[in-house]
């Protein structure tokens, strides 16, 4: 059973970038994609995703308040989080 991936990015052609390099691997299927945390978090609370991918560029606050409220309605089983440079 594939592992399903909700993207949250704020520009469009990154969303483009992650699913098509998310594609390549046989145990993902991006479930859904939003360009706002407001909606990404429809997405989170509708589809139950196994992993979330967020961007950065939102601002580190805003996202961690997001992932603490997204991550008890997810049926995530597993919350990795990073920051790249």
């Amino acid at each position: 059973m594939k592992k399903t991936v909700v993207i949250c990015d704020t520009q469009p052609v990154a969303i483009e970038g992650l699913r098509a390099s998310l594609a390549e691997n046989q145990e993902l299927a991006v479930a859904g994609e939003a360009t706002s945390l407001m909606a990404g978090m429809e997405l989170v609370r509708n589809l139950a995703p196994t992993l979330l991918v967020v961007d950065k560029s939102f601002g580190l606050q805003p996202v961690i308040d997001w992932v603490g409220n997204a991550a008890p309605t997810a049926a995530m089983s597993r919350l990795l989080s990073g920051v790249i440079p």
